[in-house]
């Protein structure tokens, strides 16, 4: 077991003490989602599948009046619609499939303009999208899992944040925008934090390593609490936060590479949750109070994030990273981050 737990570490760079914390989130009871959408519209970001698709069937199921599928790949978003609709009578016409490809910042600018135009409200987003490949591709001139899992996540965050305030507003209601993070933060390396701009060295191969997934997680759940952290500073009645679905049979663990596939399945196979009692934590994430605002969830319970991210160093680094985004994010919808604020 010894030998076991240091070959682990030494693949996963595992804090002390995380396999006891895990083991202990991982084999909680989930509570069934039980939150009242009645009429909200709610956006589900890769929902054609997995946690997605789970999760956007448990809001059909609580009442929400529309349901927004939205994915890169209609055709399987239109199967899960058509499975959605089927298992809940009474449910035809309340969920859209709308396309969106997170690998381009025009297909997500596209996205948010329609839901700007178009909805006369919006109540819930749960940025849930994500790729895990071992690759060097480049989408947008970053490497595809920062251009997807990142920048054009916080892109539709921004380019979203004025339709929830002004839903808040006319509604009396605290919308909700939540990340769907991971628990592989803890043990990113996080190599390119001593790069002078952190986004920029993901524009290059060099650096690239099985890593980046958990990278770009530990980013996504640093930037989520530090949008937390300004919207609050504004008293906005956005409730922000970042959650960890633990661990869940899904596609996303489909381009691991040998050995690390077997171990992955195996470990699926035993420990793995199913994707309907995953997607409970994204519900729940939409579905709780302010006191919720900046927090990130583990298996629906409020839980610290990792060390370096509670540490001073991680501190300083959230905000730099904040600064670094909103520079991206200017350059590619200009005002954006002003829009937001």
């Amino acid at each position: 077991m010894d030998s076991i737990k240091l070959h682990l570490k030494m693949m996963f760079n595992l804090p002390p003490g995380f396999l006891t914390s895990f083991l202990s989130s991982q084999l909680r009871p989930l509570p069934a989602p039980s939150g009242d959408f009645t009429g909200k519209t709610v956006i589900v970001t890769g929902a054609n599948v997995g946690l997605g698709r789970e999760a956007a069937r448990h809001f059909v199921r609580l009442g929400a009046s529309k349901v927004i599928l939205a994915c890169r790949n209609t055709e399987k978003a239109e199967a899960a619609k058509d499975d959605i609709v089927f298992s809940a009578p009474g449910s035809v016409g309340r969920v859209e499939v709308w396309p969106v490809d997170l690998g381009s910042f025009e297909s997500v600018r596209q996205f948010c303009k329609r839901a700007n135009d178009t909805l006369e409200r919006l109540d819930v987003v749960v940025e849930n999208a994500a790729v895990a490949i071992g690759t060097f591709t480049l989408q947008e001139g970053y490497e595809t899992t920062i251009t997807t899992n990142v920048i054009s996540t916080f892109l539709m965050a921004f380019m979203l944040l004025p339709k929830m305030r002004e839903t808040a507003v006319r509604y009396n209601t605290n919308p909700h925008l939540s990340f769907v993070g991971s628990d592989a933060h803890y043990f990113a390396r996080f190599a390119e934090r001593s790069e002078p701009n952190v986004f920029e060295s993901f524009k290059h191969e060099k650096g690239m390593s099985e890593d980046r997934y958990n990278t770009s997680k530990l980013l996504v759940i640093m930037l989520a609490l530090e949008l937390a952290i300004q919207q609050r500073q504004k008293q906005q009645q956005v409730v922000i936060n970042a959650l960890n679905p633990g661990f869940c049979r899904s596609d996303l663990f489909r381009h691991a590479p040998f050995p690390l596939n077997i171990l992955i399945w195996l470990g699926l196979w035993i420990l793995g949750r199913t994707a309907e009692m995953g997607s409970r934590t994204l519900v729940h994430a939409a579905s709780t109070g302010p006191e919720m605002h900046g927090k990130y969830l583990d298996s629906c319970k409020p839980w610290d994030p990792s060390p370096y991210v509670l540490s001073e160093e991680g501190k300083q680094m959230q905000k730099k990273l904040y600064a670094e985004l909103k520079e991206i994010l200017e350059g590619i919808e200009p005002g954006v981050t002003a829009q937001s604020a």
